[in-house]
């Protein structure tokens, strides 16, 4: 929907019971820190305008924001047919492998970007699979490069 100022309105949820709801447009991301108790992100935001947004995103609410923010990510990329060789990617600076005893599984982090570290619980046998794909992908197993570090 256009305005009369020819600037873009965007409503959102519209199945909310109070009606639509008018989204704020953000423009960029200017950046973010952790406030001093550890428990809100302070995200700052410039709307499409050039106003400020500062928002103060509770600790509990951050992994959902991240998989919303991925979700949407990958409708986007749909809903605009962007060929997979076009897609951004982060760029990782670090690996790890763990494993996690509670539910038998590994855990895989990745550092990346400013620093963020995700860990992925991988599902039964993906280690194995992502070994093998790896190894396909290189061309070369583990033996024949001994003193190279895995990461």
């Amino acid at each position: 929907m256009t305005t009369a100022r020819g600037a873009t309105s965007i409503t959102a949820f519209s199945d909310n019971p109070q009606g639509q709801v008018p989204a704020l447009p953000i423009g960029r991301v200017a950046g973010g820190k952790i406030t001093d108790d550890g428990q809100y992100l302070l995200l700052q935001t410039v709307q499409s305008d050039g106003q400020d947004i500062i928002l103060a995103l509770q600790r509990e609410q951050l992994m959902p924001l991240v998989d919303m923010a991925a979700l949407g990510f990958a409708q986007s990329n749909k809903a605009l047919n962007v060929p997979s060789e076009q897609m951004a990617a982060f760029d990782v600076s670090w690996w790890e492998i763990g494993f996690d005893k509670a539910t038998q599984r590994a855990v895989l982090s990745l550092t990346f970007g400013a620093g963020g570290r995700l860990d992925f619980l991988l599902a039964k046998g993906m280690p194995e699979q992502l070994f093998e794909t790896l190894q396909a992908h290189v061309g070369q197993t583990l033996a024949e490069k001994p003193n190279k570090p895995l990461n």
